[in-house]
């Protein structure tokens, strides 16, 4: 099924047809954002929406959002205003859907975005205004109660970013200092992580096979999870080390190939530091079914935009 995805994708040349896409991502993503506050049908506790799982509604959001910050770099006039806008509607609902991987595979990708655009002269103004915008709504969201009409309407994200980096800055102590509690840290992945590299270890050649990891986790103590968060460790238990490394290095060879690219169009840019940000959050997420044909559909673009570019050449 993802190989028909990345096939697909990699068949669309025309740098229209791609923004299309992206703009059916993006406003699906607002569609759904919204719909719960006039229709009851849909799931709204813990801001979980038809995902039914945050952390799964996290991943859509951070592509919804990344797609629609390079919209605004891309676009001009009254369009640029509403992608921006649009733009920190999504920051704001990424952040209450409290997916913190997500929240940082995003803030990553705008640095890397920001470096970029300095050493390539590239759209430098648009970048730090993406960047500033995201620390400025960061900043409301976490530290501020908005109030209208004596009404607080920002106090259930109070301090959402603050805690989740204090926890992640204990994850980074817990590891450097080699402290007895590693299972704990990425609240609770690390046992994850353990228990799925101790399997690869009894399957390192070609691993379980799809979907191996169930039971496993059951009988050694890992919960109920059939997912280790970790697409490496993922692939490493479902087919095995030579596998994972093939993926990694397909992987790296786009990143690597594309990377000059960049500058040519911002559709190019919009696309990579996209599949960038999930592959970064699929390394602390659970890939699935319903999130990862986004990330294949942005590798297909990819593919596409390398033979382009290379015609052209």
């Amino acid at each position: 099924m993802y190989i028909g995805f990345i096939l697909s994708a990699s068949i669309i040349k025309k740098k229209e047809y791609i923004q299309i896409i992206c703009k059916i991502i993006i406003f699906s993503a607002l569609f759904i954002t919204i719909a719960p506050n006039y229709n009851p049908n849909f799931s709204y506790i813990n801001y979980i929406n038809v995902f039914h799982n945050t952390n799964h509604y996290g991943y859509f959001l951070m592509i919804s959002t990344i797609l629609s910050g390079f919209m605004f770099v891309k676009n001009t006039g009254i369009k640029k205003i509403i992608y921006l806008l649009i733009y920190i509607f999504l920051i704001y609902m990424l952040i209450y859907n409290d997916t913190f991987g997500c929240y940082l595979s995003l803030l990553i990708v705008l640095i890397f975005s920001l470096i970029y655009s300095i050493v390539k002269k590239y759209k430098i103004v648009n970048i730090i205004i993406l960047i500033v915008t995201f620390l400025l709504t960061s900043f409301i969201v976490s530290f501020t109660n908005i109030e209208i009409g004596g009404k607080i309407i920002l106090q259930d994200t109070q301090k959402m970013v603050y805690n989740n980096f204090s926890v992640f800055s204990h994850d980074i102590k817990t590891i450097v200092n080699e402290e007895s509690d590693l299972d704990t840290i990425g609240t609770g992945r690390g046992l994850l992580w353990k228990t799925a590299w101790n399997y690869t270890l009894e399957h390192p050649l070609i691993g379980g096979g799809m979907e191996c990891l169930n039971e496993y986790f059951k009988t050694h103590n890992a919960g109920y999870n059939d997912r280790p968060h970790n697409i490496i460790l993922q692939f490493t238990s479902f087919i095995g080390i030579p596998g994972a490394i093939i993926y990694i290095i397909l992987i790296g060879y786009l990143a690597i190939i594309n990377l000059k690219n960049l500058n040519k169009d911002t559709t190019y840019f919009m696309v990579y530091v996209s599949a960038m940000c999930y592959f970064i959050s699929s390394n602390f997420g659970n890939s699935m079914y319903y999130t990862s044909p986004y990330f294949m559909i942005l590798l297909g673009f990819l593919i596409s935009m390398q033979f382009t570019n290379s015609k052209e050449t």
